[in-house]
């Protein structure tokens, strides 16, 4: 059994074994090593190819804008909408040349126009929709390839509508905890952790915040390219850090190249003198000839003789009512003194009254050429008749119809006079083709139905009060345009339709609830008002232009305790006042897929926006959504629109050019709100508690986790649409969408 001892050989065996182990560690080490070299050089590849493409969308989208900028036939006065894609092919054609040349990596760049995928006209606007795509290769060792893709809206639109926030030339103060979504434009910020806000007695208070959130990049302007004035860049960088932003997320900080600031004094006088000129109605009211002014003695018809007790024969003028019951119809009558008719016939033509003149229309009635001087005529239909006015209904001492039951048909009939014309309609329907005066025009509608068909002309004041349902719209008129030279009411809590131009010499005021359609041209010299009141959304919009050459008011009612907003606007239409722009109390949405552009020449003020109302859910769902998901039913409802004030900064003035809050108001913008001059914010975030302003704003440890009170959603439909009146600018530029990379 000596050899089962032996061990000799086993040294060598063990030996063996080891060599193999370590060889097959050694070789999985080295394969492992390749592995990850080869990973980590196509991470590296990727991420520079990435980097390419992304640097050579940079450089398409700068070019094109340069050559928007500097090419002579680009330049805005030369370009058409016939013109405009063949010289925007060139001009595409020439960047990308120029970007393949200075970047090697660069394998294709494709530029398709779009389009056509949007509700653009390409026969009459010059927005033009690019989709570029540029793909980027590394051809040595991994061979990656990346495809960055943006679309680049072409606009002849002006700067500001392309920001969801901005201030020129002034200070843009973010007091408190805002937040934008969406580029913003300083040149000149400030930060305050603090949001600053007024009692009720005029107490100024401060509350602080977590500081503001911006979902977007800063943008300037090109330093030395001002005349009159300048800003450090430097200055702007040293606030951008991440203590002074909520979450410590500090936006990019970009230049905008490409800025083209506002010249409201020029686009005021030229959008309005454009207005004017779709306008219809005449300056000076020809005087219709009234032939009763002519009248010295009664017509002859009208004598007749009676015989007395004594047998004698007198002469005896009856009166003009008498005449009418024994006559066969009553036409072509003068008749000198007051009279009073209840005619028992079907039609009355031809009469002309020195006096006042009063007709009881009891039955079916036509009358046609009625004139009267020196007195008043008063019209009455009673009974559920059909009264119908033909031809000239004339006068100069005041005209008077009452509607108390029936029809009032007045067809093509000229109603005028010089002192006043007032209609009422206390059932059933009127219409009424012309009316026209040098002195006040009233109508006046209970319940039933008016219809203005025709011209609406004074040199004095208009007043329109609807309880039922009023239509102003002159199809078939020359004229387009109610017209009055004083001041103009219309107040209406039924159903209101406009279809024509409003112009004042003075001011208009429109105080509508229910349901009202305005649709044409609002111009007046004097201030414009729009109260808006208990309407839901839709049932009351504007779909038109507007121009005072003084103030806009905008308002709602105010809704008391914990009533949410219950006063709709619904506006597609661009604004302008030469002074101030005030809104609150109501919600603005948009119309048929449009929004409001309002432009003030002085400063915007926007207040009592959903105040003290809370989001159904006010806490943030996670880090960086920071805009509640809102639709139609949202109890709190969005303004829709872009809104800019021009008002510049002064010297030796503090007051800025627009002072928004979102403390105790709700403070929620789809679009955009812009200023010239000095711009302040003051917002918090969460919920109020209660109606006092001072015990209902939230704490600081209530406030992180819940969406800001003051939110600007920004919307890029704004440069799709085709909008008239925008300020014009000298060339087109370039708005870039997001960029993704494949």
């Amino acid at each position: 059994m000596r050899y089962m001892q032996n061990e000799k050989g086993n040294a060598l065996l063990l030996v063996l074994l080891v060599m193999v182990i370590m060889s097959t560690i050694g070789l999985a080490v080295v394969s492992s090593t390749i592995g990850g070299a080869k990973r980590t050089t196509v991470r590296t590849a990727d991420v520079d190819i990435t980097y390419e493409s992304i640097k050579a969308m940079d450089s398409f989208t700068a070019g094109l804008s340069d050559q928007l900028r500097t090419n002579a036939q680009l330049a805005l006065a030369n370009v058409t909408p016939a013109s405009i894609d063949i010289l925007l092919d060139q001009a595409g054609n020439t960047v990308v040349e120029q970007v393949k040349a200075e970047n090697a990596a660069i394998e294709d760049i494709q530029v398709r126009d779009i389009t056509g995928e949007y509700s653009i006209d390409k026969d009459i606007a010059l927005t033009r929709v690019l989709s570029v795509s540029i793909t980027a290769k590394e051809n040595e060792g991994a061979a990656v390839s990346r495809t960055a893709h943006k679309e680049l809206i072409v606009s002849p639109l002006p700067s500001f509508l392309k920001y969801a926030l901005g201030s020129e030339k002034g200070r843009l103060s973010l007091n408190g905890s805002p937040h934008l979504e969406g580029n913003i434009f300083a040149n000149t910020l400030s930060i305050d952790e603090k949001a600053h806000y007024l009692t009720q007695n005029g107490t100024n208070l401060s509350q602080q915040t977590p500081k503001p959130s911006i979902s977007g990049d800063i943008y300037v302007g090109t330093p030395g390219s001002y005349t009159d004035w300048d800003f450090d860049p430097q200055a702007l960088t040293n606030v951008l850090v991440p203590e002074n932003f909520y979450h410590e997320e500090v936006p990019g900080l970009k230049n905008d190249s490409q800025y083209q600031d506002v010249q409201f004094s020029q686009a005021y006088t030229e959008g309005r003198r454009a207005a004017e000129e779709k306008t219809k109605f005449l300056t000076t009211l020809p005087v219709p000839d009234n032939p009763a002014k002519n009248v010295s003695s009664t017509s002859e018809k009208l004598t007749t003789y009676e015989t007395d007790k004594n047998g004698k024969s007198k002469r005896v003028t009856l009166s003009l009512s008498e005449y009418e019951a024994i006559a066969d119809g009553l036409s072509d009558v003068d008749y000198k003194g007051d009279a009073v008719l209840e005619p028992r016939g079907k039609q009355i033509e031809n009469i002309r009254v020195k006096g006042s003149l009063t007709i009881f229309a009891d039955h079916d009635l036509v009358l046609k050429n009625i004139f009267v001087s020196g007195g008043t005529l008063t019209i009455v239909n009673r009974n559920s008749s059909t009264l119908q006015l033909e031809e000239q209904v004339v006068s100069d001492g005041g005209i008077l119809i009452e509607n108390e039951a029936g029809m009032i048909d007045s067809k093509e009939a000229q109603l005028y006079d010089d002192e006043s014309i007032t209609i009422n309609n206390e059932s059933q329907s009127v219409s009424f083709y012309s009316i026209s005066s040098h002195g006040n025009i009233t109508v006046t509608n209970h319940s039933g139905t008016v219809e203005l068909m025709g011209p609406l002309w004074t040199q004095e004041h208009i007043t329109l009060h609807n309880e039922g349902e009023m239509t102003v719209d002159f199809p078939n008129s020359d004229s387009n345009t109610v017209f009055s030279g004083e001041e103009m009411k219309i107040m209406s809590t039924g159903t209101f339709t406009l279809k024509n131009h409003l112009v004042s010499e003075r001011s208009i005021t429109l105080d509508l609830s229910d349901k009202a359609a305005l649709e044409g041209l609002i111009l007046a010299k004097n201030n414009i008002n729009l109260y808006v009141q208990d309407s839901k959304k839709g049932d009351i919009y504007f779909e038109g232009s507007l121009f005072t050459d003084q103030n806009l008011t905008i308002q709602g009612n105010d809704e008391k305790s914990s009533h949410s907003e219950n006063d709709f606007f619904s506006i597609d239409a661009t604004m302008y006042a030469r002074e101030k722009t005030s809104i609150s109390n109501l919600s603005i949405r948009g119309w048929n897929d449009g929004q409001l552009v309002s432009l003030s020449g002085d400063s915007l003020l926007i207040t009592r926006i959903n105040e003290f109302q809370n989001l159904e859910e006010s806490t943030e769902p996670r880090k960086g959504l920071y805009v509640p998901d809102l639709n139609e039913n949202s109890t709190v409802q969005p303004l829709k629109g872009f809104f800019y004030t021009d008002k510049d900064v002064q010297a030796g003035i503090s007051e800025p050019a627009a002072e928004l809050y979102g403390v105790g108001s709700l403070f929620l913008v789809d679009g955009g709100v812009f200023a010239k001059g000095d711009f302040i914010v003051n917002a918090v975030r969460g919920e109020t508690d209660g109606f006092n302003i001072q015990s209902a704003i939230p704490s600081l440890s209530r406030q992180d986790g819940h969406y800001s009170r003051f939110i600007i959603q920004y919307d890029r439909n704004i440069l799709l649409g085709q909008l008239d009146y925008l300020p014009r600018v000298k060339y087109l530029s370039v708005y870039s969408d997001q960029l993704t990379v494949q």
